[in-house]
């Protein structure tokens, strides 16, 4: 098949398609097929059952008659007695995609002359004649590159259903290119630490696929907001043992977005802590003061390979996990 076509529902209704038998109508669904984009092709039997009807036994010029007597096509012969079919109305109800019109090189496409263009041809001189037999080679040689190359007719779809043709193992789509992501081995190290610190907490937590999103955020964080890393996996720790942030911050992402918002929550709960009343301390047996929360931190240095620092020393992050100082 050369391109893919619309119809309409009310094709199944048309007096004249109702008037020719089943065999008729399916085939005059295939001549438009096998047409031009105005609607016209080669009228050669044999050739028209080898793309209809494979392994079918019909009778093309019969049915071709058919469709003839009822209106639905005209069939015409060139200059040089080639038998011509125009496809009635076929322009009305059909919107052959650009590329079938216009070539790369924005010149329309040769397609084959019309029963009208003939006939004057045909009352004319020879030289008027010769146009047209040529219109007539260059038009079946479009038509034959056509079925051969089974071009992006209206751009692979049907328009009227938006249904896809099924795709060839070819036709694959490439895979998307990869996103690339710009962050240092420490960023990845305290990615690493937020998601095991989680996992510790919430077992069943489904894990990224690739945690390059979260040290990039990481980066992101360090760079665009001016955090440290123990500024981050503080923060974090303290959520994993606050019980409502602990279901609510999952991501490195959420960590970001809210993590002003975070730390002030986690300077409150510190307060309260440290204070000396008792519906205060209360209000916050359920929290982790900050001293708790350098200690997750520190935590990340020694499961990031820094087995040589002491969990409880107060060391400062940027002095172990960045050399180079400041985060």
């Amino acid at each position: 098949m050369a391109r893919a076509r619309n119809i309409k529902p009310g094709f199944f209704k048309d007096a004249r398609v109702v008037a020719c038998s089943f065999e008729a109508r399916l085939m005059f669904q295939g001549l438009w097929c096998l047409a031009d984009y105005m609607g016209r092709l080669k009228y050669i039997p044999i050739e028209i059952k080898m793309e209809l009807f494979p392994a079918d036994n019909i009778d093309v010029e019969a049915r071709m008659q058919e469709l003839r007597d009822n209106g639905l096509i005209e069939i015409y012969h060139d200059c040089s007695g080639a038998a011509l079919v125009q496809v009635t109305n076929f322009t009305k109800h059909q919107n052959p995609h650009v590329n079938e019109r216009v070539g790369r090189d924005k010149r329309p496409l040769p397609c084959l002359p019309g029963p009208l263009e003939v006939k004057k041809a045909e009352g004319g001189s020879d030289s008027k004649k010769l146009p047209i037999e040529q219109r007539v080679r260059d038009a079946l040689v479009v038509l034959r590159e056509y079925s051969e190359s089974d071009p992006a007719d209206s751009l692979n779809l049907i328009p009227d259903s938006l249904i896809k043709p099924p795709m060839s193992d070819s036709d694959e789509p490439d895979p998307k290119p990869k996103k690339k992501y710009k962050f240092s081995d420490d960023d990845m190290r305290a990615a690493e630490y937020l998601l095991s610190s989680l996992l510790k907490v919430i077992p069943d937590y489904k894990k990224p696929r690739s945690l390059e999103p979260w040290a990039n955020t990481v980066r992101l964080m360090r760079e665009q907001d001016g955090r440290t890393h123990k500024d981050i996996c503080s923060v974090w720790s303290w959520c994993r043992m606050d019980s409502f942030e602990n279901s609510n911050v999952l991501s490195a992402e959420k960590l970001r977005a809210r993590f002003d918002n975070l730390k002030t929550k986690m300077g409150a709960a510190h307060a309260a802590n440290q204070s000396n009343n008792p519906a205060q301390r209360q209000s916050a047996v359920h929290r982790i003061d900050q001293q708790c929360a350098d200690e997750f931190a520190q935590l990340a240095i020694e499961e990031a390979g820094y087995s040589d620092v002491a969990a409880h020393e107060p060391v400062v992050w940027s002095q172990v996990v960045e050399p180079g100082g400041g985060g």
